[in-house]
């Protein structure tokens, strides 16, 4: 059976035993933005089955696709090493939520690997956990397989959980034998010996709950989680030692071999091919559900990823970029079960080609700086690749930790992990210590004057609601601008008020902080910042009027500015939907600005933005505007806002219950900044600026409202302008009249450079033709005239090359000042003549120095007066020189 046959027949047989087909979700988890990948085939029915969500099925079935390559479930250093392991795999898997149990899970599991997909049972082993009386009972009663081949094995084996708390229980694995013999005896075998007994299917019965106090109870509605590796049945299936020579990688391989030359060993030496067919998998699906290289979570395992194999293939003799040429191959194997890859196919291949061409540009340099540290550890007998060079390699040629231990171990060398980490940590700190820096002591000061504010003031924000844009609160401490507290802050005087409650917003977010003012019986205080330290908003400024103490305040906040913060809000979350549904699903923010006058987003994107692409986002938005959608805004639990679709992203962090910011039908996102009523109080959308902070990161800016509309005014006028220089010219034509102006003007730029050249070698001929000759020595001097010091040098080279012995010296008057250049010939070069001496000495004559290489030099001189002295200086110059 191929494993595309496997699959589906797995799917088909539980479909017909009652189970909903569910499809697989994306490698990139959305329901838990705290898991880098999915690694399982339950990852997607977490939570239902720990209680939070139900669904409308109780048994299920899917083929989920999984990668691995961090934390426990981390198989990237033994890829291609062994027969099993890889980064990206098919994990099929049957589900019960508190329906069926033990009897069935075990029934349903022998009988299709035995009657469905036929697989011999006299091959076929089983293990229990040590104490599940019952599940040995249930493998002899409800199936044939022979009591000797079930074998008890401990909590490391046999026994799964979630996690310290939550669902949990003891498993059934089943084992196939992978070197029978006609006189087997079960007892000799070693259940944990994998070499001899495969592991095909873990059947986990969620039997348990582990509560936070320690205590272990009875689930009410135990429950079914299975897991069967696809490339593992199938290598059985298929009669192959390996799952990299199943007809699921084995076809990658030949394609590395055919795109290198390098025909492929199952051994030590195809390890190269074996990783780099494995690798491609996990990069084409984590492509194609939306990561994209980059420098750190998701998009960093990518990096990773794609670096190994980009060195894997060098081995290979692979210089050139070949991983998106497989990435067709990926999709041939995979496009039935998920069409997907083949939809994405042509971004895949651009972001791998895009990724492998930066890191091929460091790739040969690293590799020779590693041979060089390697060469000289086992030079001077030191035991290992010291941490900070390794880390040197990581942060000048881009290569992952785990990539220079590869390397190392093929020499029998460690690496200094610890010293590098040193060496990571001082990096960070230097980068801290910079943004600290920058932001001078405040922090440290104001966490002082934070343990003086009573738990109950300064901490709840009240300006959501947008009628209201004047609050009535109260001053509870005050600080000056050394965060001392205060009892008053006299007229002109800066510091800070804390408020019993506040509509002033902190920056956060990317989000402005608000300002306005606060305002006392008989006091006013001009608020020009607002921080939130330990929980604690402060509020920085200065007093405008009277004295400010502690009692009630209206606090007022900047309406105007208010509104166009709101506008650039607002606008942020549709340009953000807008980018993904231009460019694709891999768009996630990476930053945000939000002001009054503009709003700044950075994305992922391996790409600049074509003008088109650039066109259509303003479109979307601006169809979104005039839409006049009412923007919905809610306050709800965290897996209730992820199941509706709402955007969040992995590294942030969010509390149990979220705030969900919805423009109904154009984007969704978590959101805890103020916002319009209305799309259409946005008013107007324009793109400012598109372009690249860093690999794999763009940064567009945009502006709204009245802002873009005098923008558009402005380009309308130069627009109008330009027609009228062009004498006329209608907007159908203006494009077309000005690129041929521009091709005309280069082509006599052209004719002006070549006209001048060629004066410029007419002037080296009558030099030439005036040569001297001084103790044997060659000599031409004279003025010259050139447009720039450029052509004065490209004169001089041509002097040079036509004296072929002599020594030239050559001056002009440029920018009020006189330039001399020397050339000296390579013969006397070798006899000691110096072009940086010479023209030294003849520049002070101009009131100048200068220097260079010892065949051309260049000074210049203050005094353009003297420049004719200087030149005629310069054959007794020579004749010293000559004589000495």
């Amino acid at each position: 059976m191929t494993g595309n046959e496997i699959r589906r027949a797995f799917l088909d047989f539980f479909v017909e035993h009652g189970h909903l087909e569910v499809a697989s979700s994306p490698v990139v988890p959305a329901e838990d933005p705290t898991l880098l990948f999915t690694n399982a085939g339950m990852n997607q029915f977490k939570q239902v089955f720990t209680g939070e969500e139900t669904r409308q099925y109780l048994r299920a079935v899917s083929a989920q696709k999984c990668i691995r390559v961090s934390g426990k479930h981390n198989d990237l250093e033994n890829v291609g090493r062994t027969p099993r392991h890889h980064t990206f795999f098919e994990m099929m898997g049957n589900f019960s939520f508190g329906d069926y149990f033990k009897e069935e899970a075990v029934a349903l599991a022998w009988e299709f690997l035995c009657e469905t997909i036929g697989l011999p049972k006299e091959r076929l082993y089983v293990t229990i956990f040590t104490e599940d009386d019952e599940a040995e009972e249930i493998w002899t009663s409800f199936t044939d397989i022979d009591p000797k081949r079930i074998y008890r094995l401990g909590r490391k084996d046999n026994y799964w959980s979630m996690g310290e708390t939550g669902p949990q229980g003891p498993c059934s694995e089943i084992l196939f034998d992978l070197a029978p013999t006609s006189d087997t005896n079960p007892n000799s075998i070693d259940p944990t010996d994998g070499d001899r007994l495969l592991e095909i299917w873990n059947l986990v019965f969620m039997q348990y709950d582990a509560l936070p106090t320690g205590e272990i109870v009875p689930l009410p509605s135990p429950s079914i989680d299975t897991g069967l590796g696809l490339e593992r049945l199938a290598s059985v299936m298929q009669g192959v030692g390996s799952n990299y020579e199943t007809d699921l990688v084995l076809p990658l391989i030949e394609e590395v071999s055919a795109i290198s030359g390098v025909d492929y060993d199952a051994g030590e030496a195809g390890l190269s091919h074996r990783v780099i067919a494995d690798h491609i998998r996990g990069l084409t699906f984590a492509i194609t559900d939306g990561v994209i290289p980059s420098n750190e979570g998701r998009g960093y395992v990518l990096r990773r990823l794609l670096r190994r194999a980009a060195r894997h293939g060098r081995k290979l003799e692979m210089r050139e970029p070949f991983m998106h040429l497989l990435v067709p191959e990926v999709v041939n194997i995979f496009r039935d079960a998920y069409p997907e890859t083949a939809a994405a196919a042509e971004r895949v291949m651009l972001v791998v080609k895009t990724e492998e061409e930066r890191f091929g540009e460091t790739l040969d340099q690293g590799i020779q700086r590693f041979e060089e540290l390697a060469r000289s550890v086992e030079t001077n007998g030191d035991v290992a690749i010291p941490g900070r060079d390794a880390f040197t390699l990581y942060d000048t040629f881009g290569f992952p930790l785990d990539l220079t231990q590869v390397m190392a171990e093929e020499r029998g060398l460690p690496v200094d992990v610890e010293g590098f980490q040193e060496a990571l940590e001082e990096q960070k700190e230097r980068s801290r210590a910079d943004r600290a820096s920058k932001a001078g002591s405040m922090d440290e000061e104001a966490l002082g004057a934070v343990e003086i504010i009573r738990p109950e003031h300064g901490r709840i924000f009240i300006g959501y609601e947008r009628e209201n844009q004047e609050y009535d609160t109260k001053v509870v401490a005050i600080f000056n601008q050394d965060f001392q507290q205060v009892v008053h802050l006299d007229q002109g005087e800066p510091g800070y008020l804390v408020l019993a409650e506040t509509p002033f917003y902190v920056e956060a977010g990317g989000q402005a902080a608000d300002t306005g003012e606060i305002r006392g019986e008989a006091s006013s205080f001009r608020v020009e910042r607002v921080h939130r330290f330990g929980g604690v908003i402060f509020h920085g400024g200065m007093v405008s009027a009277g004295a400010v103490g502690p009692g009630p305040v209206v606090a007022a906040i900047d309406p105007v500015r208010r509104e166009r913060i709101m506008r650039n809000h607002t606008a942020t979350h549709l340009l953000h939907a807008a980018l993904r549904e231009v460019l694709g699903d891999h768009v996630q923010q990476s930053g945000s600005l939000v002001e009054p006058d503009r709003l700044r987003f950075d994305f992922s994107h391996f790409a600049s933005m074509s003008m088109d692409e650039q066109a259509e986002v303003e479109r979307w938005v601006n169809r979104a505007i005039q839409a006049d959608v009412a923007l919905e805004v809610r306050e709800m639990p965290q897996q209730e806002a992820h199941a509706e679709g709402a955007l969040a992203f992995f590294g942030d962090k969010y509390g149990d219950v979220v705030r969900v910011v919805d423009v109904p039908g154009w984007a969704k996102e978590f959101c805890g900044g103020t916002h319009v009523s209305r799309t259409g109080e946005i008013g107007f959308f324009r793109l400012t600026q598109e372009g690249s902070i860093s690999s794999g990161v763009r940064r567009i800016e945009a502006i709204t409202a009245q802002d873009a509309v005098e923008m558009t005014i402005r380009e309308h006028h130069t627009l109008l302008q330009l027609r009228e220089v062009l004498g006329g010219t209608g907007d159908a034509d203006l494009l077309d009249h000005a690129e041929q102006l521009v091709r005309e003007n280069k082509s006599l730029r052209k004719a002006t450079e070549k006209d001048a050249v060629q004066r410029g070698m007419d002037q080296v001929d009558e030099l030439m033709g005036n040569a001297t000759e001084i103790e044997g020595v060659p000599v031409v001097v004279g003025r010259v005239e050139a447009a720039d010091i450029g052509m004065m040098r490209n004169l001089a080279d041509a002097l040079r090359n036509k004296l072929g012995r002599g020594v030239g010296v050559l001056g002009m008057e440029l920018d009020e000042k006189a330039v001399l250049l020397c050339v000296v010939s390579d013969d006397l070069v070798e006899e000691g003549w110096l072009a940086g001496s010479i023209v030294n000495t003849v520049a002070e004559i101009t009131g100048g120095k200068g220097g260079g290489k010892p065949h051309l030099a260049q000074a210049g001189g203050p005094d353009t007066m003297k420049l004719d002295e200087a030149l005629g200086s310069v054959p007794e110059i020579i004749r010293l020189q000559a004589t000495r």
